[in-house]
């Protein structure tokens, strides 16, 4: 789905039945975060599934990008489900190292190491 300069995409995993991957591509602020929650919310408030979110083509994430984030990890953690993020682009990176939460998600340099992670739980 496309909206704006933000693409969503979600998608399961063969590797294992219960993750679903959302990737974002594009732009992360205030005027896309709606778009990204219009999608993401139902899978994490509806499914079971633990969830990885690809931020490796996220070109600009905004504060508001960044908390709507933290609140998929507040309530998946709730719910003791599992979210792990693939990595984005290093000047998007640096930017949640600066602020702190670089350390608060689970950060993988690719998607196959993300899953990887989830078939040890």
């Amino acid at each position: 789905m496309e909206e704006g300069n933000i693409t969503i995409n979600i998608t399961a995993t063969p590797a294992i039945s219960n993750v679903k991957i959302i990737t974002i591509k594009g732009t992360f602020d205030a005027v896309t975060s709606m778009h990204v929650d219009k999608k993401v919310l139902p899978v994490i408030e509806q499914e079971k599934s633990n969830v990885i979110i690809d931020l490796s083509n996220v070109d600009y994430l905004s504060s508001v990008g960044i908390m709507c984030l933290a609140q998929y990890l507040v309530f998946l953690t709730e719910k003791k489900r599992l979210l792990k993020f693939v990595k984005p682009p290093q000047h998007v990176f640096d930017t949640l190292r600066i602020i702190g939460f670089a350390t608060k998600f689970e950060m993988y340099d690719s998607r196959e190491e993300a899953i990887d992670s989830l078939k040890t739980k």
